[in-house]
């Protein structure tokens, strides 16, 4: 329940409701526009010896923008809630002018630093399903998650999720402070989450409530406390079963 009683807390001190607002608007354009699910879509069709179907039939899958601009939009989704205590500890470091400018630096770095790992997370994406299958990828991508989620090298990175940096409290050394904090804290999550997002592009029907479901497991992945890395019960499963076996 301790944790249950910090998220309580976090959600009356911080930008915490922002963040989510912000996450809800991601999903509302992943579900209305033209590009929304193109990287599910996508993986969801790839194989190698469909690759040259697609290129004749189905070009528009293939637009590197469209498949930035869904992958980008999956960040803010999914991604943006987990940062809630980072944020806070930006706008309590910098004084007010700056505050606003710190606030979006920091917003812009951390997402930059996930849109990023696009080029390295969607070639791992397209080589699961390539070794696995269509019929088995979901699963195969599920178990590889729950996993690493239980093993001590993401103990270690959900650790680091927790630092933070110096911050200037004035000027521009305020602003590029917070950026950094925004693209070290993006790479940590990396770290930490990066198997969570192959789960649900390896889905293309109920990729936006796969999408949901995940991005509110690693949610309560984040709010339990650092930890000894060992291997253990992931502790978003610690987080939402733990009251109900000990009570």
């Amino acid at each position: 329940m301790q944790r249950f009683a910090a998220f309580s807390a976090q959600l009356r001190a911080s930008s915490l409701p922002a963040l989510f607002a912000l996450s809800v608007a991601a999903y509302l354009a992943l579900v209305t526009l033209p590009s929304g699910g193109q990287t599910a879509v996508f993986c969801g069709s790839f194989g190698f010896s469909q690759l040259w179907w697609l290129i004749q039939n189905a070009p528009w899958l293939l637009s590197p923008g469209k498949l930035a601009l869904d992958w980008g939009l999956m960040v803010i989704a999914m991604m943006t809630p987990l940062i809630a205590p980072l944020l806070a500890y930006v706008r309590r470091s910098v004084s007010g002018e700056f505050r606003q400018g710190a606030v979006a630096a920091f917003l812009l770095a951390y997402w930059a630093t996930w849109c990023a790992s696009f080029v390295i997370l969607f070639p791992l994406a397209l080589g699961l399903l390539t070794l696995v299958g269509d019929q088995v990828d979901l699963p195969v991508a599920l178990a590889i998650a729950l996993v690493y989620s239980a093993s001590p090298l993401a103990q270690r990175a959900r650790n680091a999720c927790h630092l933070a940096l110096r911050i200037a409290p004035f000027g521009a050394r305020a602003w590029l402070d917070s950026a950094w904090q925004g693209g070290v804290t993006g790479v940590r999550c990396m770290a930490a989450c990066w198997p969570w997002m192959l789960v649900p592009i390896t889905l293309v029907t109920g990729h936006t409530v796969l999408m949901i479901v995940v991005g509110i497991y690693l949610f309560a992945e984040r709010i339990a406390p650092p930890a000894r890395p060992v291997w253990q019960t992931p502790p978003a499963l610690e987080t939402v079963f733990g009251p109900l076996v000990r009570h």
